[in-house]
């Protein structure tokens, strides 16, 4: 009961301490006079980027919605519908961890053509070739809306910037069994 009320005696007076330790500092912040606030040189904030501790998760998490932004920018801009992106998860066959996936409309025309294909028996030019040659031509169809419109610009650089930031924060991780980020 003593060694209770010992704690509980030193918590009440370190508290009492520091609250009036704080009341002077109060109270000389508040005695500055509107002559003196004045004459303090204002200079306008440009921008003010403040990152703080977020969890690997709540970054990839960042990291998936960037992309999400570009590919729906970029299938926005852009006027062939078999370009066009969309992003979502899939549980890949023999597993039962989601993944996050985006993907043009002719990679998943090329790949049930394929299939259908395959199923039917009739030779089809595989979805490989297809998708190779169409992703060529996606490729300079983005560098070509990015010069054109800078939204598509402004998104990819945010995508980048995100991965920058996983993929270093995932570093610190490295030769860890458990990381507590």
């Amino acid at each position: 009961m003593s060694v209770q009320r010992n704690l509980w005696t030193s918590w009440v007076f370190t508290a009492g301490v520091l609250m009036v330790g704080a009341f002077p500092a109060v109270s000389l912040c508040q005695s500055a006079s509107d002559q003196d606030v004045e004459k303090i040189p204002t200079k306008p904030i440009e921008e003010i980027v403040v990152y703080g501790e977020k969890s690997l998760p709540n970054l990839r998490r960042e990291v998936y919605r960037k992309e999400e932004n570009f590919f729906a920018v970029f299938s926005s801009l852009n006027d062939d519908d078999e370009y066009d992106i969309s992003c979502y998860y899939e549980v890949p066959s023999g597993t039962h961890i989601r993944e996050h996936v985006c993907r043009a409309n002719f990679v998943k025309d090329a790949t049930a053509a394929d299939y259908e294909g395959w199923r039917k028996g009739l030779a089809v030019v595989p979805a490989y070739t297809v998708i190779m040659q169409k992703k060529r031509r996606l490729g300079l169809k983005m560098e070509l809306l990015a010069a054109e419109h800078p939204e598509l610009l402004e998104a990819l650089n945010e995508y980048s910037n995100a991965k920058h930031v996983l993929k270093s924060e995932m570093k610190k991780c490295e030769g860890m069994i458990v990381c507590r980020r």
